[in-house]
């Protein structure tokens, strides 16, 4: 779905590789269930400019109880954009008890 909504300009012969990609990305049969049984913190966190298939982390998050915060900018723009990330992953590394 996200090929039909985003116009990634690939070359031709990369888009069913893409395609294959992007299929199985969205499938994530079970890996809910397995993380939410792990019994480890949880922290999920988006670029708000992120694609549409990143959205499925909040949701993920508020029903399992885990902490998740956004911040401005696309998936690259905000893994590189540190400073506003950083009081996020403070507050979420001091609520984690030994």
């Amino acid at each position: 779905r996200i090929m039909e909504l985003y116009d990634f300009d690939w070359p031709e012969e990369l888009l069913p590789a893409m395609k294959h990609t992007y299929d199985y990305l969205e499938d994530v049969t079970g890996h809910e269930q397995a993380v939410a049984d792990s019994g480890v913190p949880v922290l999920l966190w988006k670029g708000r400019g992120e694609a549409i298939i990143c959205e499925k982390g909040e949701e993920m998050a508020n029903r399992n109880g885990w902490t998740f915060f956004s911040v401005e900018g696309d998936h690259m723009q905000a893994a590189l954009n540190h400073e506003p990330n950083l009081p996020h992953l403070i507050k979420f590394m001091r609520s984690i008890n030994p």
